[in-house]
């Protein structure tokens, strides 16, 4: 696989020059902080600083003030999350050579999980039950104003949108055609036939109990290493670059899978799902925001099918990257994950 993208320190010593109040720029302490796009912890006279530039592939300008405005919105409410800088014209957005940046404050609190898998477990039932309430919160916060339109498919995005398509087949088949190189990619696979079929066999109970789900702004990447931590409570909250409009039940989903599934051990047969992590996760969230009885009904269901669409994203922006290996990952995991679910119907016992 390939190495994780980094920021130039030269570019960054120009974006930092039109910050006034971050006084010189000394340079990067830390690069290549994450996988899909360009960040660095970076030193100026003022202290530390986080600096992200995104990919102009994967995410465009008016969702990415989106997404700033969202972080203003939370931080408006006292919500905990890092402060977003504005530039010498007032803006959060800085370009360069046709690249956005941005720059934020660092977070408080400990990075417990930033080094570890993604799958793996809570250290502690209390932390799974915190991370749980601030979701629910991100969502009653993000609530309050106008909602913004569903994001265009362009790669890595949390999306929960073919199930409700009258032609499901025809939804998945126009959304592996909208990515690049992905069409060709996938009807290469023996798998994709099934897939289709299945995805068309499991929306019309997807759709018969949405009609009560409510929607709103997702997060869309609420795992644990976006999470810092002050003993068993969240501390800070990190990287809306996932954020979309969907149902809450969604995002709730997306979030517990890997609270519940240590995909490497549960695929291997040597771990079954996390009873302990997965109810004291949910059992956090509603105390902020109780499900209503189509959401819980519905949540087993959801979650068996809410990384379709965002593996096959991550399938996309990997083939974009010329990664290989990448992409047979994050196909292979798709498949392995829809079989595991096929064949242990007995994992919902777990939610009852």
């Amino acid at each position: 696989m390939q190495g994780k993208p980094e920021i130039e320190g030269a570019a960054l010593a120009q974006i930092v020059r039109r910050y006034p109040g971050l006084g010189a720029y000394r340079g990067i302490l830390r690069n290549g902080m994450s996988e899909n796009s360009a960040a660095c912890v970076f030193e100026s006279d003022a202290g530390r600083f986080f600096a992200k530039r995104y990919d102009p592939r994967q995410v465009d300008a008016h969702s990415l003030l989106w997404e700033h405005g969202i972080v203003l919105q939370l931080r408006a409410a006292h919500y905990p999350t890092p402060m977003i800088h504005a530039n010498n014209r007032g803006d959060t957005i800085t370009w360069l050579a046709e690249s956005p940046y941005a720059i934020f404050s660092l977070a408080s609190g400990e990075d417990r999980y930033g080094d570890r898998p993604v799958f793996e477990p809570f250290d502690d039932r209390e932390e799974a039950r915190a991370a749980g309430k601030w979701l629910a919160r991100f969502h009653l916060v993000t609530q309050e104003g106008p909602l913004p339109a569903p994001r265009p498919m362009k790669g890595l995005l949390a999306q929960y949108r073919i199930w409700f398509a009258a032609d499901v087949r025809e939804a998945l088949r126009a959304l592996v055609a909208g990515l690049p190189g992905l069409e060709a990619y996938v009807t290469q696979r023996p798998e994709w036939p099934a897939l289709l079929d299945e995805v068309a066999a499991l929306a019309p109970a997807i759709a018969e109990s949405s009609e009560e789900w409510p929607v709103g702004v997702i997060h869309g990447d609420w795992i644990k290493r976006n999470l810092f931590w002050q003993g068993p409570e969240v501390s800070d909250v990190l990287d809306f670059g996932m954020w979309n409009v969907g149902p809450w039940v969604f995002d709730l989903a997306l979030a517990l899978l890997p609270v519940g599934f240590n995909w490497p051990e549960v695929l291997a047969g040597r771990s079954e799902p996390n009873h302990r992590d997965l109810m004291s996760f949910l059992a956090g969230y509603q105390t902020e925001r109780p499900l209503l009885l189509a959401e819980r009904e519905a949540l087993p269901l959801v979650m068996e099918t809410a990384r379709v669409e965002f593996y096959l994203g991550a399938v996309a922006d990997a083939l974009q990257r010329g990664d290989q290996s990448r992409a047979a990952l994050f196909w292979d995991l798709l498949v392995a994950t829809r079989q595991y679910f096929r064949q242990h119907p007995g994992w919902r016992e777990v939610l009852v």
